[in-house]
Formats: structure tokens, sequence, C-alpha cells
């Protein structure tokens, strides 16, 4: 009945056929986690072992709570990203604009300036007004290079070796660096809380964790400590050989926590 509900309540047409599937798999015996693990790219595999655990528990509400809490905090989290965001995508753009309007009104009149003067010119002035004088005739090719340029960084970025140098020029980047450390930590804290708070075993909590951080190095970083977890050692310990992804403090309140139990 909550889920016909919530069905007929939703907005999103993606959303509420998935509901709807959801609820007539739940009718015929599946479990809720089983009926929802069958839209990942809805339901997250963080989202899909907490309902896990509720089921068995017996505590479904509980944990349907502590999920909501945390995809508040993933949201607002997104937002104050995307915010801080905004001005330095604005700027560039800007940049971007006045390069096009330089490039296509200014350095053509400049160009036809400086031959009727017949004057001598300095080597880089020339440079710039040959590049003018290229762009206006030959724009559409430019383009056309821009667009296959861009479809190749695309394609490269979705692979894992592109997906993973640009985390590390992230990691680099001096206005970058701080926002991708903070933001993944924060998402790699927050799910490993929820799930540990909700009787999700600790190798199993880390390895849902690892899949909820976007960048490559803190998978990387968790998939590690996994295997040396098993092995019999603390999380702290196996987290601080990745000392430098880490904010200050990170790693020493985890520490604490393995102290104080």
């Amino acid at each position: 009945k909550s889920l016909e509900v919530l069905s007929a309540q939703t907005k999103n047409a993606k959303l509420k056929k998935a509901l709807a599937n959801i609820k007539e798999r739940v009718n015929r015996g599946e479990s809720f986690s089983e009926a929802i693990s069958n839209y990942p790219d809805i339901f997250s595999d963080f989202f899909v072992s907490m309902t896990k655990v509720g089921e068995e528990s017996g505590t479904m509400e509980d944990v349907l709570k502590v999920l909501s809490m945390q995809l508040e905090k993933e949201h607002k989290l997104k937002s104050k990203i995307q915010a801080a965001m905004i001005y330095p995508c604005i700027i560039l753009l800007v940049m971007i604009a006045v390069g096009i309007i330089i490039v296509t009104f200014v350095l053509p009149s400049l160009n036809t300036f400086f031959s009727s003067m017949a004057a001598e010119v300095p080597f880089y002035t020339k440079m710039l007004l040959s590049f003018g004088e290229f762009s206006t005739k030959y724009w559409p090719f430019i383009i056309v290079f821009f667009v296959f340029l861009s479809g190749a960084f695309w394609i490269t970025l979705k692979s894992k070796p592109g997906k993973a140098i640009m985390d590390a020029v992230l990691l680099k980047l001096p206005l970058f660096s701080p926002l991708v450390k903070k933001s993944n930590c924060a998402i790699l804290i927050r799910s490993l809380s929820s799930l540990l708070s909700a009787g999700v075993p600790f190798t199993r909590s880390l390895e849902v964790t690892a899949g909820t951080v976007g960048n490559h190095f803190f998978k990387e970083a968790l998939n590690e400590s996994l295997e040396k977890i098993k092995k019999g050692e603390k999380l702290s310990k196996t987290l601080s050989v990745h000392g430098n992804i880490f904010p200050f403090g990170v790693i020493e309140m985890i520490e604490v926590g393995e102290e104080t139990g």
C-alpha cells in the first residue's frame, strides 16, 4: 500500500514506473531489497544493503530514517559543491566569450590597420594577428576540432585510466583539491557511519562505502584497507598510508573511535 501511494504521488515518470514494478514484485513474494536491486540507476548499492539489513533485523523503519537523513545530507553537500563551482564556471565562460569576440572582431581590424600602416610588428603580435586571420577563415574547422576534442575527452573520462588521471589532477589543483578531499571524506564517513549504525558487518560496510565515493584514489584506499582489515589490522592504521588524501583530523578521529568503541 505504501509503494502504491508513493507511486501515485511521484511526478518523475521513471521513478513512478519503477515503484509500480517494485510493488508488483513485492506482491509476488520478493523482498523489498531484492525488488529495488533491479534498479541500480535509482537505488544505489548502499541503499539496497541498508534495506536488506532492515529486513533481516526487523528495524526497517529505523533504517529508512537513517537512509533519508543520509540522502538529505548528500544532497546538501552536492548543492554546496555546485554552488562553489558556479563562480569559477561563470568566469571561464566569460573568458571564452571575450576570447571569441577578440578573435572574431578585434584582431581582423588590427590586422587591417597594421597592414595599411606598413609598420614593423613584433613577433608575438604577428603570431596573434595570424591566429586571428586563420580563425576568421577556418572557423568551421576549428569548431569541428573542438567538438571532436570534447568528445574524445569525455570518452577518455569514462574509461578507468582516464578517470584515474582526472582524479589525480583534481587532487593536485590548488582550488579544487581541498573541495575534492573534503567532499569524498564526508561521503565516505557518513556512509560508513550509517551502515555500521544499521548493523551491517564492518567489512561489508567498507565494500559498500568504496562504491559510494567518486574519486578513484579514495576507492583504492578503502579497497586496500579492506584487505588489510581482513588480516586483523585497524582501519586507522591502514588509512594512515593514504594520509595525503585525507584532511587532517579524519584518521585521528577514526583512531579515537576504535579505541573508545
